[in-house]
């Protein structure tokens, strides 16, 4: 996994939601995607079929930290599988 700490974002970006989507190899059903905030010590996590993160704190979670990421899958139909997520964070922020 590719850890960015991307300059442009500022320190007091807050998170709005949190979007991980499904790109892998294999054939699976019932996927489950979490992501841990050290922050609040609480994983997060989607329904299967859905990519947006659950239950999210709105405006409170810093977007610069370090977020882990995982998944867990019901069946998997293939002896083995690829997960290569995509994770949009939505933010916000005060310009002064």
């Amino acid at each position: 996994m590719r850890i960015s700490n991307d300059a442009s974002i500022p320190d007091t970006a807050v998170v709005q939601y949190i979007q991980i989507d499904s790109t892998g190899v294999g054939s699976w059903s019932g996927q489950h995607k979490y992501i841990y905030s050290p922050q609040t010590r609480v994983r997060y996590e989607t329904y299967p079929g859905l990519d947006y993160v659950l239950n999210i704190p709105e405006n409170t979670l810093s977007v610069k930290q370090q977020w882990g990421i995982s998944t867990g899958i019901e069946h998997l139909f293939t002896p083995t599988a690829k997960w290569t997520p995509n994770i949009y964070f939505a933010y916000k922020y005060i310009i002064q």
